[in-house]
């Protein structure tokens, strides 16, 4: 008996000392183990916004793509790509500590890595009714110097000029479902040169808008596009607006005057003899889409 329960007490010893080395190699530096720093990883995250004419912020498009050329005064640039993540932030790789980046968006891959000391051609999509396609026509150029990674923000400017027509309907019986409307012939391009943060439109490049359906209703339908800036003379036809499939071309009364980074606003009125002019005005970029028209039988 005295032998048996010498036995017992030397198989639970083995157990005990297997159990302590097996934990001791789960444990082991040696093992692949990856650590996840997350103050390092907060350390790269920037949160771009896109500002305009009265201080007014957006973040950026989720999953939108951006080039970022960086600079360290020596005359050596490289050239990045990096995505917005869904909380609209991006993060920045550590060779960027201490330099100073220009960044634009939609990327243009045909630009290459010159675009600093070449000038480039942007032209806006001719087909702006979807919001992927009014997305990739709007060209904002941003810049961040002496970088430190350190969380923070990187502030862009819109280059291009915004269009935003509002029509009522004065008949009671239209439906604006059916509706959609186009800017026929204006200016789509423009000469960008990243270094000055500038663009000048390109004269010669002329295109026919399909503008985004902003919002809809039984009375009021609102469209919107991206052009590069320029001004159209007054009685000029450069609206288009199919009804049921039947197009008319309108004009309005005054200079449309169409600026970097603003919004152009149309406001006309539907009624049995056409569309007829309202108003107009010019807006910061991030204007509201609810303007007030009075509906005239």
């Amino acid at each position: 008996m005295k032998r048996f329960s010498s036995m017992l007490a030397l198989r639970q010893s083995i157990c005990m000392l297997v159990s302590l080395l097996l934990l001791s190699a789960s444990c082991s530096k040696s093992d692949d183990y990856e650590y996840i720093d997350d103050t390092q990883q907060e350390k790269g995250k920037v949160t771009p916004r896109v500002t305009d004419a009265s201080g007014k912020e957006t973040l950026l498009t989720a999953n939108s793509e951006m080039g970022v050329y960086v600079t360290n005064g020596d005359g050596d640039v490289t050239l990045l790509t990096l995505s917005v993540g869904t909380d609209g932030s991006i993060v920045l790789p550590p060779e960027t500590e201490g330099k100073s980046m220009i960044a634009y968006l939609p990327f243009q891959e045909e630009w290459g890595d010159n675009a600093l000391t070449e000038t480039k051609q942007f032209t806006v999509k001719e087909d702006q009714s979807t919001v992927d396609d009014f997305n990739q026509s709007d060209l904002i150029i941003g810049t961040m110097n002496g970088v430190t990674r350190a969380a923070g923000s990187m502030t862009f400017t819109h280059m291009m000029a915004q269009v935003l027509i509002h029509i009522v309907d004065a008949t009671g019986t239209n439906d604006f479902e059916n509706c959609s409307v186009m800017l026929h012939d204006v200016k789509s391009s423009v000469n960008v040169r990243l270094s000055e943060q500038s663009v000048s439109t390109v004269g010669d490049v002329r295109d026919d808008i399909k503008m985004l359906t902003s919002s809809v209703s039984d009375y009021r339908l609102s469209v919107k596009a991206i052009v590069a800036p320029q001004e159209i003379e007054a009685g000029t036809r450069f609206i288009v607006f199919t009804n049921g499939g039947y197009s008319t071309r309108c004009s309005i009364p005054q200079i449309a005057d169409m600026k970097s980074g603003m919004t152009y606003i149309v406001n006309m009125r539907l009624t049995k003899n056409g569309l007829e002019f309202v108003g107009s005005k010019i807006n910061d970029w991030t204007e509201e889409e609810e303007d007030e028209l009075t509906i005239y039988s």
